[in-house]
């Protein structure tokens, strides 16, 4: 996930967070990441 063009864009706080998570903690992360990007997109 790290080598991907999707990670690269993220904020160093996000890259940071994903890097060192694994597993639920990882997928929790994303889980929320998705929901922010949702929201942002919704309200455009």
């Amino acid at each position: 996930m790290e080598h991907t063009r999707f990670f690269k864009q993220l904020s160093q706080q996000w890259q940071k967070l994903l890097a060192q998570s694994r597993g639920r903690e990882r997928k929790g992360a994303l889980r929320l990441l998705d929901e922010i990007v949702r929201d942002v997109n919704a309200s455009v």
